[in-house]
C-alpha cells in the first residue's frame, strides 16, 4: 500500500466519493473543494479541514499496519 492508496481508501470512511487517484497532484483548494463537495450526510457540519485531518490521521494508522503487517513476514 503506498501514500495515495491509503488516502483514498481512508476517504471512504468520511466522504461520499472516495479521493481522486491523482490527489496529490491537486492544489489545496482543488482538495478542499472535493471535500466540501463530497461530505458524508452525517458529516455535513463539519469544516473540511477536520475531515481531512480524520482522513489524514486514517490512512497514517492504515500505513502503520501495513507496514508492521509487511516486516512481520519479511524477517
Amino acid at each position: 500500500m503506498n501514500k495515495t492508496e491509503a488516502y483514498i481508501k481512508a476517504s471512504r470512511f468520511y466522504l461520499s466519493e472516495e479521493l481522486p487517484s491523482d490527489l496529490f497532484e491537486l492544489n489545496e483548494q482543488e482538495v478542499t473543494d472535493f471535500i466540501q463537495e463530497s461530505k458524508w450526510q452525517p458529516l455535513e457540519e463539519w469544516s473540511t479541514s477536520s475531515i481531512w485531518d480524520c482522513i489524514e490521521s486514517l490512512a497514517i494508522e492504515f500505513l502503520e499496519v501495513y507496514n508492521l503487517a509487511l516486516n512481520s513476514t519479511n524477517p
